[in-house]
């Protein structure tokens, strides 16, 4: 457990206990060297990141931590600036609130109400329905387990004006031989403020859009987890923004697939970490009728400075990507990546509408073919610290 000092690596910069209960101060820090692309010179930087817990032996957690960045002082990084909607700039520092919740766990259920992140997806990284990379969002979550199933239901405030708010609900399924099915249903809806029509997490939210509402955007998705052998697994998400049953061809499909295949080998003193995973995003896909207060993008709809809350690929985009992870010594890791990347002039996520081609040719108009590759190794000095480059 995470909230139990014995359970962690490191010790607490400071820690005060009363027999279960705890409250303690962390810092992680740590300078970091890089250099630009468009820059000379390259550049010693450093990262901050305070955070304070307290647990209260039983049922009860709090926790709350900040992000603290310190470069050199230019464009959006200088004071006063406001290189996003949650950040600002002083002299070269800029600082933002990552999280901050309070949570209530006993027994099959967990309440969490704050700021934290939220991930719904088989995969590790990069949900195609609900991802860590659109950040933290401000809501309040409920988490129930009933045997084999799991229930999860959120509701977030993305932001306070103009309104926008995000709701879900998610039921997971486990099945003989360690296989994982995940069904998942989310809403954007905007101008009101909490809408009890997407309380009930049993509910249909395209039902009660259909019926009582208008211009929400809802989204699906699909997600499972199938072992493969020994030390292997398959993972595979579908994400439907919107599909034409009936098969008219009067608007497009707006769909998004991952496939992910990963393979761990271990020796004695060794081990060996590879995956291989395949994205690929519709044109139109996440943005709506409105193309910017009901688009599936975090904070006020602006990708300038916010993220999408599904893949951060986004649309009219497809990816392959590997990853190889050697570990040569029980603290030494050295790791080799490659990304090989598609982009259409859609990935501006912008809506489709009357008169619009419904089947453009995938990527869409000008493509940008992106190619990377990377290696990066890690000693890991033990309680916490560790060296990279």
């Amino acid at each position: 457990n995470r909230y139990r000092p014995q359970g962690r690596e490191d010790s607490l910069a400071f820690l005060y206990r009363a027999g279960r209960r705890f409250m303690g101060l962390d810092l992680s820090a740590g300078p970091f060297f890089r250099k630009k692309e468009d820059s000379e010179k390259g550049e010693l930087n450093g990262l901050f990141v305070p955070e304070f817990i307290m647990y209260t032996g039983g049922s009860l957690t709090y926790e709350t931590s900040y992000i603290l960045r310190l470069e050199p002082e230019r464009g959006e990084n200088s004071g006063g600036m406001k290189p996003s909607e949650r950040q600002r700039s002083f002299r070269g520092l800029t600082s933002e609130f990552d999280r901050g919740y309070l949570a209530f766990t006993t027994g099959r259920w967990r309440i969490i109400a704050g700021r934290e992140y939220i991930h719904w997806g088989s995969g590790r990284d990069d949900g195609m329905i609900l991802s860590m990379g659109a950040g933290s969002l401000d809501h309040v979550g409920v988490y129930y387990e009933l045997g084999r199933f799991e229930f999860s239901t959120i509701h977030s405030v993305l932001h306070p004006s103009p309104e926008r708010r995000l709701a879900g609900h998610r039921l997971k399924i486990k099945f003989p031989g360690s296989i994982y099915l995940g069904i998942s249903e989310t809403v954007l809806y905007t101008g009101r403020g909490f809408d009890y029509t997407y309380l009930l997490p049993a509910g249909s939210y395209y039902a009660n859009q259909y019926n009582e509402r208008s211009d929400d955007n809802i989204l699906w998705g699909l997600d499972c987890k199938i072992p493969a052998g020994r030390g292997g697994i398959i993972h595979a998400e579908l994400l439907i923004d919107d599909f034409q049953y009936e098969g008219r061809g009067e608007a497009p499909d707006k769909l998004g697939i991952k496939i992910a295949a990963e393979k761990l080998i271990a020796g004695r003193n060794w081990h060996l970490e590879m995956m291989a995973d395949y994205t690929f995003i519709d044109i139109y896909t996440y943005s709506h009728k409105d193309s910017l207060t009901t688009r599936y993008v975090a904070g006020s709809g602006d990708l300038t400075g916010s993220g999408i809350i599904g893949s951060s690929l986004g649309p009219d985009a497809e990816r392959w990507r590997f990853r190889a992870a050697a570990g040569l010594h029980p603290r030494v890791t050295v790791t080799l990546r490659g990304e090989y990347l598609r982009r259409g002039e859609g990935s501006d996520l912008r809506p489709w509408r009357e008169g619009y081609e419904i089947d453009p040719p995938f990527p869409s108009g000008s493509v940008t073919v992106e190619k990377r590759i990377s290696l990066s190794a890690l000693y890991d000095l033990g309680k916490g610290s560790f060296v990279s480059a």
